[in-house]
């Protein structure tokens, strides 16, 4: 315990410690309130213009792999799907399309923000006075920089980890957390009928673990190169794109092993997740995601959770899997977390923000 603590005191001249410390003198300047005030100005004046009215109509904005698989109908509701290039066209028309997008509630991804351009977003939201915009953000724990820009220009902002808002809680109060990733993979039909066999052919105990490699997020990297040499379908996947293969080829490959193996980027509860249970799998997760886990309110024993001390371990018993696995269960899950739920759960968000919103 005394090595722990001389660790902790070392950790004060960190650079991470004092970067963490820095982020929060860098908060207090000045010319951050400028942004929070013209947000909030435009935050007011849009809950004027949409007293009153109805949504009538819900947009998703499509580029796959972003919710490319959502539902035309869910729960009721008809969700229209616009692909990014005909919604960028919005910029030169002045017809019937530019006004189909009144009393309108477009979802989209910031990769789908990113891929539209900030700039000239912004100039389609000032043609677009009567709509709201929703803006789910898959990469709060690492890409900052769009994250604010998602944040700015949202009339409702998700971001889908838990996290640190300190530069964004500073300039918009428009964020509402809670809505995770979910599951992009497949289409609700798809999985349906998979349910029926689920579990009929015997699985490897496995993990499976291919992850894309991202040169900055070293860490990451490093802990996938060493867990490869433990177990043979861990590593990372160079040769090719995972989402440009088909719903089939994706299923067989995630159901062939019991156990998935998520190494997050920096604190996030990635998609992979998702998949993983909804394709009748066991996540084996990071332990300090439990907090996430936790904050989302799913059940421990979904789910079993590794710590750095595992990393070093020259061998791990995994539980049988049994005691995780079952049809209704997998049903469950996909009913709470396909894109489906995901993009439900944005919308009735949307209008109870809406309905309960009592600012001045």
């Amino acid at each position: 315990m005394s090595q722990i603590y001389s660790m902790a005191f070392a950790a004060w001249e960190n650079k991470v410690v004092a970067a963490q410390n820095q982020l929060v003198s860098a908060l207090q300047e000045e010319n951050l309130f400028p942004l929070a005030y013209q947000k909030a100005i435009a935050l007011k004046d849009k809950r004027a213009r949409m007293q009153g009215r109805q949504i009538a109509r819900v947009v998703l904005l499509i580029g796959p792999p972003n919710l490319a698989c959502a539902s035309d109908v869910i729960d009721g509701q008809r969700f229209e799907k616009v692909d990014t290039d005909a919604f960028i066209g919005l910029l030169a028309d002045e017809g019937s399309f530019l006004e189909s997008f009144k009393d309108t509630l477009v979802i989209l991804t910031n990769n789908i923000l990113a891929r539209i351009h900030p700039q000239r977003f912004a100039a389609i939201a000032a043609k677009t006075p009567y709509t709201l915009y929703a803006i789910h953000d898959y990469d709060n724990h690492h890409w900052h920089e769009m994250s604010l820009q998602c944040g700015l220009l949202a009339d409702a902002y998700f971001p889908a980890h838990l996290g640190d808002f300190g530069l964004l809680g500073r300039v918009a109060a428009n964020i509402i957390p809670g809505v995770p990733c979910g599951s992009i993979q497949w289409t609700k039909p798809f999985l349906e009928k998979k349910l029926e066999t689920l579990f009929d052919q015997p699985r490897q105990p496995g993990p499976l673990g291919m992850h894309n490699f991202y040169s900055k997020f070293t860490h990451r990297n490093q802990v996938i190169q060493t867990l490869s040499q433990r177990f043979p379908k861990v590593g990372f996947s160079t040769d090719r794109d995972f989402h440009a293969l088909t719903e089939e080829e994706k299923w067989q490959e995630w159901t062939q092993y019991d156990y998935h193996l998520v190494v997050p980027v920096n604190n996030d509860l990635p998609i992979r997740f998702f998949d993983a249970l909804i394709s009748g799998g066991v996540p084996l997760i990071p332990e300090n995601l439990r907090v996430q886990t936790d904050f989302l309110n799913i059940p421990r024993d979904w789910y079993v959770t590794y710590g750095a001390d595992f990393l070093l371990s020259p061998g791990l018993e995994f539980p049988n899997t049994s005691t995780f696995r079952s049809q209704s269960l997998t049903a469950k899950t996909v009913e709470l977390f396909h894109i489906d739920h995901i993009i439900a759960d944005i919308k009735c968000l949307v209008c109870d923000h809406r309905t309960n919103d009592q600012s001045a």
